[in-house]
């Protein structure tokens, strides 16, 4: 873990070159894959209960196989839901003098990592202003402000964050165990909404896709 936790002390009397893109690309919120999923899940009912050449214990293994197919294409899809993920976090200090002669100390101001197991994406740290030091760590980057004299410096920390890849020596299992869950949350979405017994059920009763059809579209219609 020592390559995340340890830290680079940058002597930079001040930095002002322009900022990387501060464009935050968010995490896509798992309920937003609900509704599309659930009708991939009315579909494949739809082609179960046409299988008519099988028994309705074979159908009812047919449906959740083909929901473990789908639950598993979705591990992919999420695990690049993580992977485009990138959020900058700023923050200001500033320290301010009024005694000539000395220097004061203002000490460190951090910026964090604003979710667990997000880390500082390739040092991507910048600093706007005055910088009188920058030690970066894997989940945080910390800004130290001082002055000479009768005055004040200030300056702006930015440090860019990112999800690990799943590949990821260190944290690669972790990821994938967080990724996993949002699949098995999908997957008991998929089985515990109100109306799947009353659809499961038309795997044993119904036969053809113009039935189960008419059926949803009665629904709908309630």
């Amino acid at each position: 873990m020592c390559v995340y936790v340890c830290c680079i002390l940058l002597k930079v009397n001040r930095m002002n070159q322009p900022i990387a893109n501060t464009s935050n690309i968010d995490l896509k919120p798992l309920p937003s894959y609900f509704d599309e999923y659930k009708l991939k899940r009315d579909l494949i009912l739809l082609e179960v209960a046409q299988r008519t050449d099988l028994s309705v214990d074979e159908r009812y293994e047919l449906f959740f196989d083909e929901i473990h197919k789908l639950t598993n294409r979705f591990f992919k899809i999420r695990v690049n839901d993580y992977k485009v993920v990138k959020i900058t976090v700023s923050k200001g200090h500033s320290c301010t003098s009024d005694q000539p002669g000395n220097v004061k100390d203002c000490g460190w101001k951090c910026v964090v990592a604003p979710r667990p197991f997000m880390f500082i994406y390739d040092n991507q740290v910048n600093v706007v202003g005055d910088n009188k030091g920058v030690k970066i760590y894997g989940t945080k980057a910390c800004l130290k402000m001082t002055v000479a004299g009768r005055g004040r410096n200030a300056g702006t920390i930015y440090a860019t964050f990112k999800y690990p890849s799943v590949n990821s020596f260190f944290l690669g299992r972790f990821m994938r165990s967080i990724i996993q869950r949002d699949v098995d949350t999908l997957k008991s979405f998929l089985l515990n909404t109100d109306d799947l017994i009353e659809i499961a059920s038309d795997i044993a009763h119904k036969v053809t896709i113009s039935e189960m059809l008419n059926e949803v579209d009665k629904n709908e219609d309630k």
